[in-house]
């Protein structure tokens, strides 16, 4: 790996970390509560992978995605990924929401 892209570990962690981690799971739990809602008023999930999880998994189609986005935060903390990448990545995960939030709406 070179110079510029090799990840170091931090060694401390902010209070602006715990506030990223918190938001990214937010987002992921507004997202299974917008789609769960949508689900129930016949809305089709488009999605082709939570898809998947909900045909196979019923009603705990979540979890999965929740442990995912758990261990995914955890990582990114504990790495030097750019504070700036971590809050673009954060805002990405609050459109899903918003746009289940509009078509419940609609």
């Amino acid at each position: 790996m070179s110079q510029a892209v090799k990840l170091r570990r931090r060694s401390t962690l902010t209070f602006l970390d715990g506030g990223f981690f918190f938001a990214l799971c937010g987002g992921q739990i507004a997202d299974v509560i917008t789609t769960n809602v949508g689900l129930h008023r016949g809305i089709v999930e488009l999605n082709p992978l939570i898809s998947l999880t909900q045909t196979y998994l019923g009603s705990p189609w979540w979890l999965p995605k929740c442990a995912l986005v758990i261990l995914s935060g955890t990582a990114v903390l504990v790495s030097e990924v750019p504070r700036l990448l971590i809050a673009l990545v954060i805002v990405g995960t609050w459109v899903p929401p918003m746009l289940n939030m509009l078509e419940l709406i609609h």
